[in-house]
């Protein structure tokens, strides 16, 4: 069997890790994998990796115009790519992951006759904070692609429900969550001198470390992390906010730090989730989600978890249960929950040890990719 993988960026995020991991296990089943991308990127250096890669079978091909924003000459030329690496790969499966390179994929696609067309939604686009008529337009694309497309693989409960109020798509839709395998995490000494070499700073033994891992983009929402730490600090003297991640939001969030010394922006580490355990508590943002690999990985390292109710967040958070939610942008409730965790230490060991079960019961990468498997083959 022929596997063609499509993605719009080439960045290390959640779809991609996706589409690594499915990509890997593929090629271990005996499949002839190749996987196409926009750019180049963290994604083409971490398969480069895979010494499957080099000696036996994950081709990388790189789609020069397909980026995330929107270009109508680029578009075009995007098409024409995506259309010749389908015309030369001739899948048996194309296998498409974010809606750019779905949308453009699934197209060519079906006008080469591809078999089985299946589009990954990792989070609705239109779900994102853009003015109206972008967001009719994004719909009616979604919705087109879907229609494209031979089946829709939805990871999140929410995402589920959207597609099916979808007009004709709905025997399409199945959903198969993210999943994860066990990862060996460092302890908590190994990982805070990791992050100690990475900011040539020392920690205090007693030092209350906050973490995020997380793309400085604006859908991560990092700017209100970093007011809620900024003003909760005052009140306390063993604080400390760490945020491993790169991106676009860098300038905008050192504007925000200033001088401060107790906010530490890491960058890129790779690997960075083997870092985990150097947190006392891991705070995600969002504004907009799929279901975050970061969250399922804080699960397994037994990490508390502060996120918001956005995408497929509240399935892996069920509050006060397996951590606590907070509504994107509010402040206030981000800084309570903070203050909550921050004091209670019985609460926080309790919530990561059920996040810890949850994970393990519900996510697990077997699970995802005998399900994404059965659907190449039936």
């Amino acid at each position: 069997m022929r596997i063609l993988y499509v993605i719009t960026k080439s960045n290390w995020g959640g779809a991609q890790v996706n589409l690594y991991d499915t990509a890997e296990e593929m090629l271990k089943k005996g499949y002839e994998v190749t996987v196409a991308l926009g750019g180049n990127g963290i994604l083409v250096e971490k398969l480069k990796l895979v010494e499957k890669l080099k000696n036996v079978g994950i081709k990388v091909i790189e789609i020069k115009n397909l980026q995330r924003d929107f270009s109508l000459s680029r578009e075009i030329n995007s098409f024409r790519e995506i259309y010749e690496v389908i015309h030369d790969v001739q899948p048996d499966v194309l296998h498409l992951h974010s809606i750019k390179a779905a949308g453009l994929g699934a197209l060519a696609g079906r006008l080469l006759h591809i078999p089985k067309i299946i589009y990954t939604v990792h989070g609705w686009t239109f779900n994102e904070k853009r003015p109206f008529y972008q967001k009719i337009a994004i719909i009616i694309f979604s919705w087109l692609t879907c229609l494209f497309a031979t089946k829709v693989i939805t990871i999140a409960r929410r995402e589920t429900e959207q597609a099916l109020m979808m007009p004709i798509i709905k025997n399409k839709i199945i959903e198969i969550p993210n999943g994860v395998s066990l990862r060996n995490f460092l302890n908590k000494i190994e990982a805070k001198s990791a992050i100690e070499k990475s900011i040539s700073q020392s920690f205090n033994e007693n030092d209350f470390i906050i973490g995020c891992i997380a793309e400085l983009h604006k859908n991560k929402n990092l700017e209100l992390l970093v007011k809620a730490f900024l003003e909760l600090e005052k009140d306390t003297k063993n604080m400390k906010l760490v945020i491993i991640g790169d991106g676009e939001e860098k300038i905008n969030l050192l504007k925000m730090i200033g001088e401060n010394k107790n906010i530490f922006l890491t960058g890129f580490i790779k690997d960075a989730s083997h870092l985990l355990k150097a947190f006392d508590l891991f705070v995600l943002p969002s504004k907009k989600e799929g279901l975050p690999y970061v969250l399922l990985e804080a699960g397994l390292a037994r990490i508390p978890v502060i996120a918001t109710n956005v995408g497929g967040i509240g399935d892996i958070i069920i509050n006060e249960k397996t951590g606590l939610l907070t509504p994107p942008n509010s402040l206030e409730k981000l800084k309570e929950n903070i203050s909550t965790l921050y004091s209670h230490r019985e609460m926080r060991e309790k919530f990561a040890m059920e996040l810890e079960n949850h994970v393990k019961t519900k996510y697990s990468l077997e699970q995802m990719i005998e399900k994404i498997n059965n659907l190449y083959t039936h």
